[in-house]
């Protein structure tokens, strides 16, 4: 068969979106012998390009199962919408297998997969940009009745879809993320992570928070209760020298301004509390294993995840992990996380006294995180991914 793949968040700097893309893609190429890869882009500069077709290398030696092709005009909804349909019209596509939103028109010989990772936006509107909400909110149901199939990367996502958009749920397969690669599994000795955290300015202890810094990630949250936690364990010295780093694109699309409005309250208010706090801006998927062998503990306080792919790179990393009890989180960590009620400050700050400062406790989180961790694989991932597709055969 050949596959259409939508590659369109490679290149963009687009963390969890991107490393799910390319690790899907790359364990899809060297797992699937039989079929043939067509992978489309937005992007037409040719360095650029170039750059992103040698994230989908494996070996050299071996014939290329995919090519790349850059469609144009870019625009985000003519391409959905107008040139990529023009495109495969022109072009015999046995699947093609989009995120979110799908063309209006294809073929009918073309069978129609799209993945969705989450329905923040239904649950969360005001989370949404107002442009972005009118598009999902008018193409996503569209979206899910044209699909031949729907690919959820969670059972809580699955459920959602159901609840929301009544669709049979015999339409939806749920084909879990792979989590985290070896990387992030591998053994660090001590002088490797002092070295990078003074490449890197990073302080010698800190609470780490990865990901994107929109509105449902709950970052306002986060900083309010690093201040309260630093000022109700003040006379602690563990907590004295503990420091919060923010790894993530304030450029990035969708960004919470009202980050900026409560570091400048920190900053006029606790000024002391506030030189502890470091954004480190986007990070260098290379870097990210150290980023979470670095940190004291990982937390994760958003409203709405999908999946929670930091919570399974932070528990490979062997670093525990305190997040939220809301939407997919303790089905994907199951008992290797630590949880606190969601949007209870107090509770929050307790967990995160007792992981910063009861080894034990601390000890039990990283062996349970690190079995947790290894369940998640890409590899089966793709497999699973590759029985959706033989469907159509």
């Amino acid at each position: 068969m050949k596959i259409g793949f939508d590659i369109r968040t490679v290149g963009k700097n687009r963390t969890g979106d991107e490393t799910v893309t390319i690790q899907l893609m790359n364990n899809l190429l060297e797992i699937d012998k039989k079929d043939e890869f067509l992978l489309f882009t937005d992007e037409s500069d040719q360095t650029v390009l170039k750059e992103i077709e040698k994230k989908f290398y494996r070996d050299k030696k071996k014939k290329k199962k995919f090519e790349i092709f850059s469609i144009l005009p870019s625009k985000k909804a003519f391409w959905t919408f107008w040139s990529l349909p023009k495109f495969i019209k022109k072009t015999t596509i046995n699947i093609l297998h989009v995120q979110y939103i799908t063309p209006l028109w294809i073929p009918k010989k073309t069978k129609l997969v799209t993945t969705i990772h989450d329905i923040s936006f239904a649950r969360y509107p005001n989370f949404i940009a107002k442009k972005d909400l009118f598009l999902l909110k008018t193409f996503i149901p569209l979206s899910l009745r044209r699909a031949d199939k729907i690919i959820t990367v969670s059972e809580f996502t699955k459920q959602e879809i159901i609840d929301v958009y009544r669709i049979d749920e015999q339409k939806i397969e749920v084909v879990h993320n792979g989590g985290a690669t070896e990387e992030f599994f591998k053994k660090r000795v001590e002088t490797e992570i002092i070295q990078f955290k003074e490449k890197n300015n990073l302080p010698e202890d800190f609470i780490l928070y990865i990901g994107t810094l929109q509105p449902r990630k709950n970052i306002p949250f986060l900083l309010q209760n690093f201040v309260k936690f630093k000022q109700k364990f003040a006379a602690d010295r563990k907590v004295a020298r503990m420091n919060l780093v923010l790894a993530g694109n304030k450029s990035g699309h969708n960004y919470d301004k009202s980050i900026d409005s409560e570091m400048t309250e920190i900053e006029r208010r606790f000024p002391q509390i506030a030189k502890q706090i470091i954004f480190t801006g986007f990070i260098d998927g290379k870097d990210l294993p150290l980023y979470y062998k670095s940190a004291t503990v990982v937390c994760i306080c958003s409203n709405y995840e999908g999946f929670g792919l930091p919570a399974i790179e932070a528990m490979a990393s062997e670093t525990p992990v305190l997040s939220t009890n809301a939407s997919c989180m303790p089905e994907i960590c199951l008992d290797a996380a630590m949880f606190y009620k969601q949007s209870d400050p107090e509770d929050f700050i307790e967990k995160l006294f007792q992981i910063i400062n009861d080894k034990d406790c601390a000890e039990r989180l990283i062996e349970k995180g690190n079995r947790r961790a290894r369940q998640f694989s890409w590899k089966e991932s793709a497999k699973q991914t590759i029985k959706v597709y033989n469907q159509f055969k």
